[in-house]
This record gives structure tokens, sequence and C-alpha cells, in this order.
């Protein structure tokens, strides 16, 4: 795992499990490619 100032590895299963259901949990919440450029673009055009 990256962060903004160093890299980790995790071996134990336990902690692997906990990190792939965690991303398992971000993926099902994540929109799709069209609808993150639409986001992305409405939240650009609201800040400008």
């Amino acid at each position: 795992m990256e962060t903004l100032t160093n890299s980790f590895y995790e071996e134990e299963d336990d902690q692997v499990a906990k990190y792939a259901v965690a991303f398992d949990h971000l993926l099902a919440h994540a929109l799709d490619p069209d609808a993150s450029r639409d986001f992305i673009a409405r939240i650009a055009k609201e800040t400008r």
C-alpha cells in the first residue's frame, strides 16, 4: 500500500482480507466511467 510518505506490504491473510473487503465496498459504490466524467464536469462547472 502506498501513502503520501511511504509504502508497506500487508502479508497476513486477515489483514489482506480486511483491505479486500474495503476495496470491494468502494468498488461497489463507485460511479461508472461515464457517470464519473459527468460528475467531475458538473463540479468543475459549479466551482468556476
